[in-house]
């Protein structure tokens, strides 16, 4: 298992965590509403953007979507923000575990043959040829 995919199943776990942690709230502006808890919902988004951009690039449609839906909106609570963003999250995973996303493959490849260049330099610097 690489990288990407130790990320993605964290962030899945972590999604499931913030599903886990909604419940009802009430106040005098919003009535009863949703919510989650604001620090796992924090930490996930910052980690998912950090995961798109490794992925895709700052200039991709994920990353951009991604930051699109998570400004907060009028009146609205965590967990409709959460709502509006699992989707791009969702999207990006599917991307990567059908094999749609090749800068990914590249980069995986890249750090592959960086380790093997390493190898043999460490190898040939003993002796080892």
């Amino acid at each position: 298992m690489n990288l990407f995919d130790k990320r993605i199943n964290e962030l899945e776990n972590e999604t499931n965590a913030i599903e886990v942690s909604k419940k009802r709230e009430h106040s005098e502006m919003l009535g009863d509403y949703l919510s989650v808890d604001s620090e796992l919902f924090d930490k996930w988004k910052v980690k998912v953007k950090s995961l798109i951009v490794s992925l895709c690039g700052i200039e991709s449609e994920f990353y951009k979507e991604f930051v699109n839906a998570e400004e907060p909106q009028s009146y609205e609570s965590l967990y409709e923000r959460f709502i509006r963003v699992r989707p791009v999250f969702n999207a990006i995973k599917e991307d990567y575990r059908n094999g749609y996303l090749q800068k990914a493959k590249i980069l995986i490849q890249a750090e592959v043959f960086s380790e093997q260049i390493e190898q043999a330099e460490e190898l040939f610097s003993t002796g080892y040829y």
